[in-house]
């Protein structure tokens, strides 16, 4: 489902089982403090635990909802690899504030990130709060959105990375979530 031009979601896309494979890896496996891209830690910005897993591991999961939503979310963006996988914990007082996932200096390999996903691997009595919101600028004005309703256990979201987003405090309970970036060459 398109919401306004700003994602793409897929509720429920992937399988429970899934979902709860994934989960237990994260939980069977060391985590670091998650950082900024700059690798700072801020916990005023950013609160929660990550860990890193090469995009094999998960091409045939993500590629057909980067794949479709680009196409019929009218993105039509050009990318021709993934950087690696971020799987994430959120518990309570967790939480990201405002930030987009381009950067302003593309990578290494001349790549910038093109397309950003949220796949939530928990269900939506698992935790409260963790609400994840789009804001963009229209005619100078800054308009925030909605939180996406895209909490169902294995729904997928999919939107562009210069778009500006959040994800409120944990109150309650566990969030868990893959987030993965398409990348390719920089805009023209």
């Amino acid at each position: 489902m398109l919401h306004k031009n700003i994602c793409y979601v897929f509720e429920r896309a992937i399988r429970g089982e899934i979902c709860d494979e994934i989960i237990a890896h994260i939980d069977a496996n060391k985590k670091i403090k998650a950082t900024l891209a700059d690798k700072k830690q801020n916990s005023k910005q950013r609160k929660g635990s990550v860990m890193w897993k090469k995009p094999e591991a998960f091409n045939d999961l993500i590629l057909p909802y980067f794949d479709k939503a680009n196409k019929q979310g009218g993105y039509n963006y050009q990318f021709d690899m993934f950087e690696d996988i971020q799987l994430a914990q959120y518990d309570k007082g967790d939480h990201f504030n405002w930030h987009e996932d381009t950067l302003t200096d593309p990578f290494d390999n001349g790549k910038i990130r093109k397309l950003s996903m949220s796949i939530n691997l928990s269900g939506e009595k698992d935790y409260v709060g963790g609400h994840f919101r789009f804001r963009r600028l229209d005619r100078g004005k800054i308009v925030d959105f909605q939180p996406v309703k895209f909490r169902k256990k294995g729904s997928v979201i999919v939107f562009p990375s210069p778009t500006m987003h959040t994800v409120t405090p944990i109150k309650k309970g566990r969030r868990y979530a893959l987030v993965a970036w398409a990348l390719g060459s920089p805009f023209k």
